[in-house]
């Protein structure tokens, strides 16, 4: 008799201390449990594994498996469990603390729960767990056996799997379940017919006998070059699949706490695995192990990255309310748009809960207009001559509330905060402050320090919340605090910015948006750099500024001369 068996492993969370696996090669099966209070573990059971997996052959009798579950040395394994099957015979040796549970029908009965081996015979239907000191203290008897009700391996093992996950008590924990599928008869070679009947009988046996032996000889070379090359690869993929497995548990342990570290793990995690899936079959054991995994630390890694797939759409065309209008810049304050198009030119106030527009302000007042912000009721428009303010509620200007410098050289941006006005200027390399008074603006003043100088020449976007920022187009993120430069650098976003950035954010906003163009997506960072989200699409779209609502939940993405919008989930 031929057992045909499916075996499957249960592996448990691993820490630097306590580390569990099971062995899975084509003629030994096994667990092992190791803990090191200094830490390593991991490294030790690879090690103790290899060891077993490079051992002599085993000849069958109890005491020899017993010797090869000693053969590994050192005070940290706590558990070897090995089991072969001859014929319909399975021999198992345990070693330290652990135990071997047999079901056969409705019953669960232990066979082994003290350091010894045992040998007998299996019945088609049975199944055996071997199982570590740590899996036995954290699933008891009693709720072994509520698992194993009508369920076979694969079933058996993905419950004892998740049960083993929950308890933290169940780290290093590890158990093989081996079912009996089915009992095969083997194969009786049929006597051939006599086709040397003149030969001598001496000669012939003779002949006979050297074919057969270099028949073996060149069958056991075989055997014996197959049998290493598949302890390696089993002993690599336990590798890889604990490297990986303590990976995923450190990237959703790190999420919470260090977001750019949690994903950086679990992109470790992927990468180790992404090789196997590719290699190994599905239907072996080592496959269903790492494709299991795999789709574990794909699914974490895909919730870790909050990336949101979604195409804009069009939230408002000015050619609705004025015939062939486009917009040129936007600004936003609270529920309010500023849209302008330089074009006509023309100014439009825009309110996003309803979607209603309205022409505030226009004509020759606005000619070679290039900027706009808004600030309450009033929207202010960088012209020739300087800087015009359109009064929302009054549909009224004022011209030149501010007058232009003969220090501006290049405006390329323009922003209200506080009522204040900034002018990012990257021909002069200067941020050019205009503080309210009661009577209109202060002088022009620098809001850099004396004794600070950036170059802004590449400068493509500024948006203030009390902090000043900046989007280049080398792809930097620049900040100022009161004058001074702080260093700013982005954490886990992945793939890296492009050339060109365009950032926005407020001081009625918790995150920095950045319209990353070329990758075609926004992303969301916190105020410190650390990666949120992104937004991503994939049409030919390519918008060149952006404004965000968080209270109204929304990106508006300015685009061939119309408005477009992302939801913000």
């Amino acid at each position: 008799m031929q057992i045909v068996s499916d075996v499957v492993s249960v592996i448990g969370p691993t820490t630097e201390i306590r580390w569990g696996q099971a062995l899975l090669s084509p003629s030994l099966y096994g667990v092992i449990e190791v803990e090191e209070a200094v830490g390593g573990a991991m490294k030790l059971g690879v090690e103790a594994l290899s060891t077993l997996t490079h051992a002599k052959e085993f000849s069958g009798g109890i005491s020899d498996l017993e010797r090869l579950a000693h053969t590994p040395e050192g005070r940290w394994i706590r558990t070897i469990i090995l089991l072969v099957p001859v014929g319909n015979i399975l021999t198992i040796a345990l070693r330290g603390s652990g135990c071997v549970y047999l079901k056969r029908g409705e019953k669960l009965a232990r066979l082994i729960e003290n350091e010894r081996g045992i040998s007998g015979e299996v019945r088609k239907g049975d199944i055996v767990l071997l199982a570590t000191d740590r899996f036995r203290k954290t699933l008891p008897e009693n709720e072994l056996s509520s698992v194993f009700d009508h369920e076979d391996a694969e079933g058996v093992a993905e419950k004892l799997t998740l049960k083993l996950h929950e308890n933290h008590e169940g780290q290093g924990g590890a158990a093989l379940i081996f079912e009996v599928k089915d009992l095969a008869e083997q194969a009786i070679a049929q006597p051939r017919p006599q086709l040397l009947k003149n030969f001598p009988k001496r000669t012939m046996l003779l002949g006979l006998f050297t074919v057969c032996i270099a028949l073996l000889f060149a069958v056991s070379v075989v055997f014996g070059i197959v049998r290493q090359q598949a302890a390696r690869r089993n002993n690599e993929v336990v590798r890889v699949l604990s490297e990986a497995q303590r990976a995923l548990e450190e990237g959703n342990a790190l999420l919470e706490l260090n977001p750019t570290k949690g994903r950086k793990r679990l992109e470790d995690a992927h990468d180790l695995l992404a090789p196997l899936t590719q290699t190994l079959s599905p239907k072996s054991d080592e496959g269903r192990q790492v494709a299991e995994l795999f789709s574990q630390v794909a699914e974490q890694l895909k919730r870790a990255k909050n990336s949101v797939a979604a195409e804009p759409q069009l939230f408002y065309d000015v050619g609705l309310l004025k015939n062939g209008s486009t917009i040129g810049s936007i600004g936003i304050y609270e529920t309010q748009v500023a849209l302008l198009d330089e074009r006509t030119p023309t100014v439009y106030e825009l309110d996003i809960r309803s979607k209603n527009g309205q022409i505030v302000a226009g004509g020759a007042k606005y000619t070679r207009s290039t900027h706009i912000a808004i600030h309450g009721e009033a929207m202010y428009v960088v012209v020739d001559s300087g800087i015009n303010v359109a009064h929302i509620g009054e549909k009224k200007t004022t011209t030149a509330v501010v007058k232009k410098s003969d220090e501006w050289e290049n405006i390329a941006a323009l922003t209200a905060y506080g009522g204040n006005l900034y002018l990012l200027d990257s021909g002069a390399s200067r941020i050019w402050k205009y503080v309210a008074t009661e009577n209109g603006f202060s002088k022009i003043s620098e809001y850099l320090n004396p004794d600070i100088f950036v170059d802004f020449s590449g400068a493509t976007s500024m948006a203030v919340d009390g902090t000043v920022w900046v989007g280049t187009s080398d792809g930097k993120i620049l900040r100022f605090v009161g004058g001074r430069q702080e260093t700013f650098a982005p954490q886990g976003v992945d793939p890296a910015f492009s050339a060109s950035l365009v950032i926005y954010t407020s001081d009625e906003e918790k995150n920095l948006y950045v319209l990353d163009a070329s990758n075609k997506r926004v992303v969301m960072l916190n105020k410190e750099g650390v990666y949120l989200g992104q937004y991503t699409w994939q049409d030919d779209f390519v918008p060149t500024q952006l404004v965000v609502s968080e209270i109204q939940k929304k990106i508006l993405l300015l685009g061939s001369g119309k408005l477009y919008s992302l939801d913000l989930k």
